[in-house]
């Protein structure tokens, strides 16, 4: 009998997610293990997370758990997760061998060995081959950059005759490779790390997961890493902005029908030559689905973006450039990896409803492949001209540019474009341009609601307390930020400060948060509870920014507003939870202060929907 499809698994999951009673254990385990072994780390992560929900004590899980957040980049998490079953008497392998990654990732690489020198000793004990080779390679290389080339060298010999030998599996392969690397035999070292890239395939955190330790022992050992190139490139993650097929009434040509051949190419081309394997885009006619098609050809991931529901997007930036593109576009859709509709609602009447998706594909290419150690790359379809305005492929080369991110350009016409704009980014439009009387403007905000845990349980003194200590402090913090926020109000325990960028939203969020921790509410004889907590939520997009007819002050409206609020009621106390865009826009943006830490798709307050969220700490 056949082993069961993904596909399968993932409907037999969501039918016993959906039966009404306790769903089953055993759906949920197979799911999550397929998941990881393809590489699906984030789909991993959520669907164990709905399997916590119910089994929060199943050691399996737990460990499977601790894995997706390695995996997504969280190894602190990832540590907490993996000690605690330590703790609880859980030494077996795969645990030892997870908590020892962990404290790799952190640096602690004296507990990392110990906990691969335990985890070898007790496979070699159970004669458990996968155990013995995983651990045993690994305490090879934590011995190595912990200095003892001899101890290195001999655990490697050990495990390549003893144990890897016995299999022919990727992990055994790469773990041979690994062997023949720490030995400095590069020749053998390249062939087994061929052969373990071939049988990856397509999942690239495995390609990933290797390439980084082999360039760790070849750093170690002051080797040069050119002879391991050929096998250890790691597919780029690619984030495209394109021109539209031109309209029949375009006066001047920028992308002719008869251009679709020689720009498909020279996609093609430049998706070979950069070894693409994951990609970002939208799908309107003629660049973005040349681009899919091309990406869908060489069997790598594509991932859509678009500014609003599909259908009204086909109806606008496809339909016009007649039937064909019509059923091109929503195969792209179909057999897209992910589909992002950045907006619920219309969006399309403001350019910089555009400006938003180059954003946030820019920001999940530059996170995707951060968490792969890859390299993101801009891939444009261009013929070398300004920006009409923001949202449009010079708007994105620009921003590419001003990120320092490599970039390729495939001209429309035979002229060769430019590879940069020669105006940055953001000189080439204004996001407070879009104006009405100056009343109510289309702009980007970053948006945080906080809310006062424990503010319900006040008694009326308490409550006098609270306005002068507690208010008091957040309006003093305010009133020290380097950006001054757009907008603020408060109601009793509720906040809402909204900011330009994210870069202070995201700073003045984690201040917060440490000012509210480390206050001693209760002493100099106030009458505040010492318990006092908050929790905040971020997100930002296009909103409305106006005065308040009532307030007569600067406020902001919109769905993604009503998404920021959305998000507060289920953040942890303590902590600070973002939206998908917010951590795509902060990662396009550059900024290093704070870092953002996947934590699966989670249901917002009040039904307004699942979406992924991210948890915002200083990096």
């Amino acid at each position: 009998m056949s082993e069961p499809t993904t596909t399968e698994l993932e409907l037999a999951w969501r039918e016993s997610l959906e039966s009404g009673g306790t769903p089953e254990l055993a759906p949920c385990r197979k799911l999550a293990e397929r998941l990881i072994h393809e590489g699906e780390r984030f789909k991993a992560y959520d669907v164990i997370g709905q399997g916590l929900n119910h089994w929060k004590d199943d050691v399996q899980l737990r460990q499977l758990y601790g894995y997706a957040l390695t995996q997504t980049g969280a190894p602190r998490e990832a540590y907490d997760v993996f000690r605690d079953l330590y703790d609880k008497g859980h030494h077996d392998g795969e645990t030892l061998g997870m908590l020892a990654r962990a404290c790799k990732e952190l640096g602690r690489l004296d507990e990392a060995f110990s906990c691969y020198d335990e985890g070898y000793r007790i496979a070699v004990a159970a004669n458990d081959i996968d155990g013995a080779y995983y651990t045993g390679i690994n305490a090879a290389t934590t011995a190595l950059l912990l200095g003892d080339r001899v101890d290195a060298r001999k655990r490697a010999a050990e495990v390549r005759d003893k144990w890897a030998s016995q299999r022919t599996d990727y992990w055994a392969l790469a773990t041979l490779g690994e062997a023949a690397l720490l030995h400095e035999d590069l020749e053998t070292a390249a062939r087994h790390y061929r052969e373990a890239a071939r049988l990856a395939g397509d999942r690239h955190a495995h390609v990933a997961s290797m390439a980084k330790q082999a360039r760790a022992v070849a750093e170690a050992l002051d080797l040069t890493e050119a002879a391991l190139d050929d096998v250890l490139r790691i597919p780029s993650v690619v984030v495209f902005s394109g021109h539209m097929i031109d309209a029949p009434d375009r006066a001047i040509p920028r992308f002719p029908p008869g251009a679709e051949e020689q720009v498909a190419q020279g996609i093609a081309q430049q998706l070979e030559t950069i070894n693409a394997g994951i990609g970002y885009a939208s799908v309107a006619c003629g660049s973005d689905i040349l681009f899919a098609e091309a990406m869908f050809k060489r069997g790598a991931e594509f991932h859509a973006t678009l500014p609003c529901p599909p259908e009204e997007f086909i109806a606008r930036s496809v339909a016009f450039a007649g039937a064909g593109w019509l059923p091109r576009a929503r195969t792209a859709l179909d057999k897209a990896k992910s589909v992002l509709v950045a907006s619920g609602d219309r969006a399309l009447d403001n350019p910089l409803s555009f400006e938003y998706v180059n954003r946030i594909m820019l920001g999940r290419a530059r996170l995707n492949a951060t968490a792969l150690a890859g390299h993101a790359r801009g891939l444009a379809v261009w013929n070398g001209e300004a920006a009409d305005g923001p949202g449009g492929t010079a708007s994105a080369v620009a921003r590419w540019h001003d990120r320092n991110m490599k970039m390729a350009v495939v001209a429309p016409l035979v002229a060769v474009p430019k590879t940069s704009p020669s105006v940055p980014a953001e000189r080439m439009h204004s996001d407070r341009k879009q104006t009405d009387g100056d009343v109510v403007r289309f702009e980007f905000a970053s948006i945080l609601f906080a809310d006062a845990v424990g503010f319900s349980k006040l008694n009326e003194r308490q409550v006098r307390e609270f306005s002068i200590r507690y208010l008091g402090a957040i309006a003093d913090l305010i009133g020290g930020c380097e950006e001054q926020p757009l907008a603020k109000n408060t109601w009793g325990d509720g906040l809402y400060v909204v900011f330009r960028t994210p870069d202070a939203a995201g700073r003045f969020a984690l201040d917060l948060v440490d000012l509210v921790a480390n206050t001693d509410w209760a002493g100099d004889d106030s009458a505040l509870p010492g318990d006092l907590d908050i929790r905040v939520a971020l997100h930002c997009g296009p909103t409305y920014g106006m005065i308040d007819p009532l307030t007569n002050r600067p406020t902001f409206m919109g769905s993604h507003v009503s998404q920021a609020a959305r998000i507060e009621p289920i953040t942890p106390p303590g902590h600070v939870y973002a939206s998908g865009a917010f951590a795509a826009m902060a990662e396009a943006d550059g900024i290093s202060e704070f870092k953002c830490t996947y934590c699966g798709r989670v249901p917002l307050a009040k039904g307004f929907g699942t979406f992924p969220l991210y948890h915002v700490r200083r990096d």
